[in-house]
């Protein structure tokens, strides 16, 4: 076991005990899924833009489809039952926006914005500023 230096950084394992009083092994900075942290931004009909925050699944190539609607791909990277989508942020523009992500494939993440008009939503696009994605992979 490794003890925490002098810039208070940590990169040992740690023994924690659980409320049951078992040992768990903690690997410090250890994840056990691959992640892509970004922001994404779209405007027009250009494709969605990320700025990114953190990637070790791989450069996922975004795409526009056609109004509001949007490809993520890379080839392989998205097993079934194993990835995990979070999509998050603010209604700027207004409190009418609905967006559907989901893993479509093992090689497509997609994302659909729509905005509520009268009784239906529409697919549109302008609908992503500064919106937090975040895709996990797990073995």
């Amino acid at each position: 076991m490794k003890e925490i230096n002098e810039d208070h950084k940590f990169n040992g394992q740690l023994k924690v005990e659980t409320d049951q009083g078992r040992e768990v092994n903690v690997n410090a900075g250890a994840r056990p899924y691959k992640v892509y942290s970004a922001l994404l931004n779209q405007s027009g009909t250009g494709a969605p833009e990320p700025v990114i925050l953190e990637n070790t699944i791989g450069d996922i190539v975004w795409t526009r489809i056609t109004d509001g609607s949007y490809l993520g791909t890379l080839a392989g990277a998205f097993t079934e039952e194993k990835t995990l989508i979070f999509f998050s942020g603010v209604n700027t523009n207004s409190p009418n926006e609905i967006w559907d992500v989901s893993r479509l494939t093992s090689d497509t993440i997609g994302i659909t914005c729509y905005q509520w008009v009268t009784d239906e939503p529409i697919a549109t696009d302008n609908l992503i500023t500064n919106r937090s994605i975040e895709i996990r992979v797990y073995p």
